[in-house]
């Protein structure tokens, strides 16, 4: 699998996003590292 990890967001705020991993595990997301991510339409397109 290497080093990525598959998570799902289950909250999210403009400071943090909240996620679930595979594993189970919470992890909370700090806004300022994450800044380039951009919201999902579909498989062949993001939002500008």
């Amino acid at each position: 699998m290497g080093p990525l990890i598959p998570a799902v967001v289950i909250a999210i705020n403009k400071n943090k996003a909240e996620v679930i991993m595979s594993n189970g595990a919470f992890v909370e997301l700090a806004m300022n590292g994450v800044s380039w991510a951009r919201k999902y339409i579909s498989d062949k397109r993001v939002k500008a």
